[in-house]
């Protein structure tokens, strides 16, 4: 036989209970209720009570980095843009390229027109959440290098990184440069949040530039 509960047998009004505990006491009921119970489970709830957002703002550093898949280096972050730029239908170098001055792309991706086409150059700048503000501020300063020797230029941050930066942050900067925004984490491309503008490169630039795409 299954045994009534209290609120079935007394009609006993458990929000009105629930309301005149303190909140230490609510949050250790709610500790203990789910305690245990299995990780679908605990996935519902908190999707059900929550958003996104809010879970990323009370996770600690570790459990953002966990939850946003964040790479523990660019280099993940390469093989996921080099991918992308395959199914978009441009190849990608191997290794990184002087484009001007000291500038080095971490990716460049190249297109060959044919005959009749025309050979394009897309530079891609990584940046992972660990990356400073003079990082940032390099980065971008290397993109605006960029323009001179390539047709597009991107810059690809990881999902924590524009959490914590904004995105007005890179809008704002990329828009005066002409250049585009991904959103890569350490396996896919995620978005593209800003598509690059065809710039005009320094035909001596880019010609050099094209000189170190492999044959």
């Amino acid at each position: 036989m299954t045994k009534e509960s209290l609120d079935e047998l007394i009609g006993i009004d458990a929000l009105e209970r629930l309301r005149r505990l303190e909140k230490r006491h609510l949050d250790n009921l709610f500790h203990k209720v789910i305690l245990g119970r299995p990780k679908d489970d605990l996935i519902r709830t908190l999707l059900r009570d929550t958003n996104f957002e809010e879970i990323l703002k009370v996770a600690s550093p570790d459990l953002r980095k966990a939850l946003l898949f964040e790479p523990k280096s660019e280099i993940e972050m390469k093989t996921a843009v080099g991918v992308w730029l395959k199914n978009n239908g441009w190849d990608s170098t191997k290794e990184e390229v002087i484009v001007v001055k000291e500038s080095r792309a971490d990716v460049v991706g190249f297109k060959r027109g044919g005959i009749l086409g025309e050979n394009l150059i897309c530079t891609v700048e990584l940046k992972a959440a660990r990356a400073s503000n003079s990082d940032l501020d390099r980065g971008f300063r290397q993109i605006n290098d960029f323009l001179s020797g390539a047709d597009y230029v991107y810059l690809a941050v990881t999902p924590l990184l524009l959490w914590e930066k904004g995105l007005n942050y890179f809008q704002d900067r990329l828009a005066r440069l002409k250049a585009g925004l991904i959103v890569a984490d350490g396996h896919d491309v995620l978005a593209i949040l800003m598509e690059a503008k065809k710039s005009k490169p320094n035909e001596k630039i880019w010609k050099q530039v094209w000189s170190l795409m492999p044959q």
